[in-house]
């Protein structure tokens, strides 16, 4: 008996070690599975948190914490050897030998074994630190950035959310400075004007801040200035004469901001450019804001401007203007994009042709964008004649009573072909007065989005049971309360574009 519990203990012994031993090579299938799982769910959780950090740092002024920062490299770096472990343990699964139940190499898949136990333990550890309450932190205002530029060694000064007492400061810096940001700012005036008789400002940006008007002399200093971008500044309502001085202006943004008319002074500065683009030999594409009838005459006076011009905005005419004549001859193939913006006079659009260019006209085209917002114009029947166009916007015409005001019987629309082929989305905005799209339904065969704000007399829309075989519209977007007040002809067509309805409670969802 004495013999016996020595040697038992011994087998007992040599057992125990036997089972822990073997436990990684017996149970390798069933950890590298723990581990490919435990390995999807961190790559899942890795890839939400740094959605969620490109988010926020693309939203906010901020960056990702130094947390969040070490926790995604280590992700990185456990994930990469994992991959690894995982495809070593299916070669060794598979070279398994006596119909797959003993390893060919004890040692090595014993070692692969106790890898994979401790590459799941540490995946399961980061997994459960993926948890963050916050990702990133906000970084300070920004300072002012100089830096040399180019030959000349000129210089920017770029200032974000700048409080008015830090851009009064930093004025002894625009001596140097060839361009100049000034964004989000609270500035609601520059009441004072630099005060150095010549600034070497090319470029001055001044954007989405709170400013409402310059003081008269501010621009006096800034004679070289080529662009000037006050783009977004919605409280800003008009411009100082003296922008009529600067000569050497080439650029100049008020869109989204409350001017409704340009100081007259400024106007021979469109003038001198078209003058200057006329003489060039080469141009072949122009783009181009004109703000007075003279300057609309210059460009339709130049054949060879007429020929070259793609986009034409036409903004805040002063001038008493209740028709406006466009000279649309065959030389105008190549506009795609017009705006007619802040027009506070203008009641029509006309048309007027050359001898040679064919009876039944296409007027513009090439025309796909079509902009009208702030002019009293009362209908626009001819777009029947405009056969690319693609995107028609109209805004706050507040005399607009009818987009075509023509029947189908007349003559004139039986001799156009394929009225809007090409119309994929329409935009009627704040148009109180509108009344009717057209007079009769319309086939419509590309339209795919629509969007109706504050048209509360529109009681209709140009669709029937034929509409309904060919249409492609995907989404009407308006008011619920409007959309109840529609009459429609019959019930299958309500039914069919009610499906097609998207419920929207403010302006901000369609503009």
């Amino acid at each position: 008996m004495d013999l016996v519990s020595p040697v038992l203990d011994v087998f007992n012994r040599v057992w125990d070690c036997i089972v822990k031993h073997s436990y990684p090579i017996r149970h390798l299938r069933e950890n590298l599975q723990s581990l490919e799982e435990a390995k999807r769910e961190l790559e899942d959780i890795s890839r939400d948190v740094e959605s969620n950090v490109h988010r926020l740092e693309d939203q906010q002024h901020s960056r990702r914490t130094n947390q969040v920062k070490g926790w995604l490299e280590t992700v990185d770096f456990t994930l990469k050897e994992v991959r690894d472990t995982l495809q070593r343990g299916d070669q060794e699964v598979q070279n398994k030998c006596f119909g797959n139940w003993c390893p060919k190499n004890c040692c090595s898949t014993y070692k692969l074994g106790k890898e994979a136990i401790k590459k799941l333990t540490a995946v399961k550890e980061l997994a459960s630190k993926g948890n963050f309450a916050v990702v990133v932190d906000k970084l300070p205002p920004p300072t002012v950035d100089e830096r040399p530029m180019e030959k000349t060694k000129s210089k920017i000064l770029v200032q974000e959310y700048v409080e008015l007492s830090e851009a009064k400061s930093s004025m002894a810096k625009w001596t140097e400075a060839r361009r100049i940001s000034l964004w989000r700012s609270n500035i609601e005036a520059f009441t004072k004007s630099p005060s150095y008789p010549y600034l070497p400002i090319t470029t001055l940006l001044v954007r989405d801040s709170d400013l409402v008007r310059f003081s008269n002399n501010f621009f006096r200093s800034m004679c070289a200035l080529i662009v000037l971008d006050l783009s977004r500044n919605e409280n800003l309502i008009e411009l100082p004469a003296e922008i009529g001085e600067l000569l050497n202006l080439q650029y100049l943004n008020v869109s989204f901001t409350s001017i409704k008319t340009l100081p007259i002074e400024a106007h021979h500065v469109d003038i001198s450019l078209l003058q200057e683009l006329d003489g060039l030999e080469h141009i072949k594409d122009i783009s181009l804001m004109l703000c007075s009838l003279d300057c609309i005459d210059k460009l339709f006076s130049s054949p060879k401007l007429k020929v070259c011009v793609t986009s034409l905005r036409i903004r805040c005419l002063e001038e008493e203007c209740s028709s406006l004549v466009l000279d649309i001859s065959s030389t105008m193939k190549r506009m795609k994009i017009l705006e007619i913006i802040g027009c506070n006079s203008l009641k029509e659009l006309r048309f007027c042709r050359t001898e040679d260019d064919q009876e039944i006209p296409n007027n513009l085209p090439s025309l796909e964008y079509l902009y009208l917002s702030k002019c009293p114009i009362k209908d626009l029947t001819w777009l029947i004649h405009v056969p690319s166009l693609s995107l028609l916007n109209i805004g706050e015409c507040l005399s607009l009573t009818e987009v075509i005001a023509c029947d189908f019987g007349s003559s004139e629309i039986k001799e156009a072909i394929d009225i809007f082929p090409n119309l994929k989305d329409m935009g009627l905005i704040d148009l109180p007065n509108l009344k009717s799209i057209c007079r009769q339904a319309m086939p419509f065969p590309s339209l795919e989005s629509m969007s109706i704000w504050n048209c509360q007399n529109l009681r209709n829309l140009p669709f029937n049971s034929e509409t309904v075989k060919t249409s492609c519209l995907n989404e009407i977007a308006a008011s619920e309360e409007w959309w109840h007040q529609l009459e429609w002809g019959d019930e299958a067509t309500k039914h069919h574009f009610t499906s097609k309805f998207s419920s929207v409670t403010d302006i901000s969802f369609i503009v």
